[in-house]
């Protein structure tokens, strides 16, 4: 009869990419289940690295002879952090009291429109649509909405709570994190990837920040300017979209045409949000944020995509939001070990990465 063969034996013997394999789908399994606990994490991680920009701009103030100390910039920086995303979370639940009372009023503007474009579309598309549009409840959707907001207010709350958190044990962090390595090597490869991690994704989401703001308010100003519904709502909706590359500039431009076209009688106000608004956004999402980004995430353009599509299926709009620094992090912690610098060659633009340095290599 044979032996037994040992767990470490099997181990050893199994090809490394059957182990890869196990390994990808056990992960891919593990953030689909822990969606619940993983995304408020990951979007506080994400706060938390903006508000080390944050910090080190609170670090540079000059008021007479005065600068800020540590622990005053720090007060400063979490002060701004809260108000802010709690003002956004004010903005966001005040603006669905709007969407919930003016809402169903669509469901028969769109019914007007179609009847209006009957003259340019067959019959049998317009009448499909308003068949659906008049079967359409809408107080499962109002119901709905009001779930949606609820529970974003729960997320939002332990975001600020683990934003806190993390940035009152800042410093723990950076120095407990090197120590989980065990050679100096090891130590010297954990500070490098942690280094370029920051660099790279505190650049990304500071830039981001800066010109989602500024569609935002260019956004919130034609809005208002046309009379447009919703225009806080619609202008936050600019604003996080601002953070989705590619699809985003086109949701934020979508929407709002969508909502100008169903609300008024004209095509004025629609032509106005759909080329007056869409240009500037363009001019902002395709002159200013690669002027002020460069070739700095050496992304390819099929990766951002396929990265939009992986997280999006896994994390749903939050997935999309945060695709490009969950991809940036891989790229880099690839890039430092041999075995795997092949996946960061992959997903850049040019090939150009990181060198890795292995322990005895020599490299």
């Amino acid at each position: 009869m044979s032996k037994p063969i040992p767990v470490a034996q099997a181990y050893h013997d199994s090809p490394k990419w059957s182990l890869g394999l196990l390994s990808t789908a056990i992960i891919i399994a593990a953030l689909v289940v822990g969606r619940a606990f993983l995304i408020p994490l990951a979007i506080a991680g994400l706060i938390f690295v903006f508000s080390l920009v944050l910090d080190d701009t609170c670090r540079r103030i000059r008021i007479g002879g005065w600068t800020p100390n540590k622990w005053m910039s720090r007060l400063m920086t979490l002060c701004v952090i809260l108000v802010s995303l709690g003002g956004l979370v004010f903005l966001w639940y005040a603006s669905f009291g709007e969407l919930a009372r003016l809402g169903p009023e669509y469901g028969t503007r769109l019914a007007i429109k179609l009847d209006q474009m009957s003259q340019w579309i067959p019959s049998v598309i317009t009448d499909n649509i308003l068949s659906e549009v008049a079967s359409m409840d809408i107080q499962p959707w109002v119901t709905a909405l009001v779930g949606q907001v609820t529970g974003s207010l729960a997320i939002a709350s332990l975001v600020g709570f683990y934003v806190v958190f993390l940035f009152i044990e800042r410093d723990d962090w950076e120095q407990k994190l090197p120590k989980i390595a065990k050679t100096p090597d090891d130590i010297a490869r954990a500070k490098t990837i942690l280094a370029e991690i920051s660099r790279s994704v505190k650049k990304y989401v500071w830039i981001n920040t800066v010109t989602s703001v500024l569609s935002a308010l260019i956004a919130y100003a034609i809005f208002r300017l046309v009379g447009l519904d919703f225009a806080i709502l619609l202008a936050l909706v600019v604003f996080v979209a601002g953070y989705i590359p590619t699809i985003g500039s086109l949701i934020g431009i979508a929407l709002p045409a969508i909502v100008a076209f169903l609300q008024f009688d004209s095509f004025g106000p629609f032509f106005v949000v759909l080329f007056g608004f869409g240009i500037a956004d363009q001019l902002v999402a395709n002159v200013l944020q690669p002027a002020l980004q460069g070739r700095s995430l050496n992304i390819s353009t099929f990766v951002v995509v396929a990265a939009l599509a992986f997280w999006g299926m896994i994390w749903g709009g939050i997935g999309m939001f945060l695709a490009i620094p969950l991809t940036v992090m891989i790229m880099i912690v690839c890039a430092q070990f041999r075995a795997t610098r092949w996946i960061s060659v992959l997903l850049s633009q040019d090939g150009q990465v990181g060198t890795e340095k292995d322990p005895g290599s020599g490299v």
